[in-house]
This record gives C-alpha cells, structure tokens and sequence, in this order.
C-alpha cells in the first residue's frame, strides 16, 4: 500500500505527466528523508571521473574548481570511509558505497529543515584532501510542486590537508577582483553563502574570463535529482581565492523508514486487553 508521501510523490509524477508530457516530476510530502550523495563514476577503461557534464548541465557528482567540471579536471567524490580531515569525513570503514548522506524533514508548504549528515572526505584536489563540517543547524531551503529543490548550507566550513586549511569558510563568496581590463569586479555574492540548487545557478565569469553557469536537474519520480552550487572561492582560502568552484551532487532522496513495532509488544497489548476483559466479567460477577 501507498504511504502520504509515495501518494503525493505518485501524484505529482501524473500532475508532470499531464503538463510536461512527461511523467519524470515529483515533489515531497511532509515528513523526515534522506539524501544520499551518489559517487562519482569513472570512464570504463581509462578511470577518469566521468561528472557527466553536456554543456552547462550535470548529472553525477564531483567538485572542482578554476574550470568547468570535465572528466580531466573534476576531483572524484567517492566512498572514503576511514578518510578525515580535522575530526571531518567518514570515521568508519563501513563501505556504505555513497560519498554522504544528509538528513532533513519537509513541513509545510515545502520547506526543508536539515537535521544533520556527513560528506565523506574528497580526495585528489588541489589542497591534497578536503573535509567539510556541514554544521547543517543553519541551512534553510524549500522544494516546489515542480520537484526545484533550493537550499543554502550556511555555516558550512571547509578544511584541507596541503596546505592545512582549518575552519574557513566554504562557498562565501566575496570576490572582487578585476577584470581582463583592469577593471574591479562588483562582488558577485555580496558575502553570503553560495546555494544549493536543482536549476540554474552562476552566470558570472570571473577576473580570468571563467564561466560559472551551471544547471542540475529536479527531483523525479525515481528520487533522484542533481543539486549543483557554484561561485568564486572566498577569501578565507588565501592563495585559492577568486577561483571558480563547482559542485555537483547527485542525490537519491527517499522517506526514512518508520520503526516496526516488533510483534511481542502486540502480544504483549493484546494480552493486557485480555486481562482487563476478565476482571471486569468477575467483577461484574
């Protein structure tokens, strides 16, 4: 049987199907999920991560920055358990086969409250290892009927290992560099905190001419969906500031599973039942 939330994902799926022709869009009921980060594949044969980049738009996880994320130049978001960077990442050797997992519940009217999660540690970037503390607390965000998923990881703090970075602050971007004549650039995110989007984020180019634009996809009626965040590296980041970030997660989101009540304690239910029924016939007696 149908749960509220596969009803109201099964729902939106026929909605899409009726205007879009298609019946890939879905939304979330209110209730708890998970998100769970997919790894990075890699191309078979060769073992370069394939991000799954066509243009502005992709559609497998990887990080990257100073270029737009190609199978060469995207850093491999992979199952690191046992990997930490500062006390951050995956402490277990689990082998859970996905590169994080975040929790967050839906409420009404699609807002997204996060509760709590890990992204394992990201091997091979420029910095040697990088570690994130998500310090999910501060994150806001809302899913619409059309299944656009938004949200921003504010707090969110980033550490590396060469060149040890500790504590700085992850996608604040606060750029304002110059342009190719000399010209200063305004700063593109005015010191906030990049977001997190199911659609199309950036538009920018940088002081060295460097696109951003970058386009995810919405959730469909698999659970699957492509956040993607891009913007200039801040200035918490010393040499790496101003370069151009990118970061692509492609998630499964699905309900969490409602505890079983094991069968002893409906025995054991049944059976107070029960009892009450007989001292209430001797009493009556």
């Amino acid at each position: 049987m149908f749960n509220k939330t596969q009803a109201s994902i099964a729902v939106a799926a026929i909605l899409g199907a009726a205007v879009a022709g298609t019946a890939t869009a879905a939304t979330l009921g209110t209730g708890d999920y998970t998100m769970t980060i997919r790894t990075t594949p890699t191309l078979y044969g060769i073992g370069l991560a394939d991000v799954g980049c066509t243009g502005t738009v992709c559609s497998n996880s990887s990080f990257t920055f100073g270029a737009f994320p190609v199978a060469t130049q995207s850093n491999v978001m992979a199952d690191t358990g046992g990997v930490t960077v500062a006390g951050f990442g995956d402490a277990t050797n689990d082998s859970d086969g996905n590169a994080g997992v975040i929790n967050f519940s839906v409420g009404v009217g699609g807002v997204l409250t996060f509760t709590g999660g890990q992204v394992d540690v990201i091997q091979g970037t420029a910095a040697s290892n990088f570690a994130q503390d998500l310090n999910t607390g501060g994150w806001s965000g809302t899913i619409d009927v059309n299944g656009k998923i938004d949200f921003v990881p504010t707090g969110r703090l980033g550490y590396t290992s060469t060149p040890v970075i500790s504590g700085a602050r992850w996608n604040v971007d606060d750029w304002t560099g110059l342009d190719t004549n000399g010209v200063p650039l305004p700063s593109n995110g005015s010191n906030t905190w990049g977001s997190f989007t199911t659609g199309t984020t950036g538009g920018f180019a940088n002081a060295g001419g460097i696109s951003s634009t970058i386009t995810g996809q919405n959730l469909d009626s698999t659970g699957n969906a492509v956040l993607v965040n891009t913007g200039t590296v801040g200035s918490d980041w010393g040499s790496f500031f101003g370069g151009v970030e990118y970061e692509v997660w492609s998630v499964d989101i699905a309900p969490v599973a409602a505890v079983p009540v094991p069968a002893a304690v409906w025995l054991f239910g049944s059976g107070l039942v029960g009892l009450v029924g007989v001292a209430r016939r001797r009493k009556n007696a």
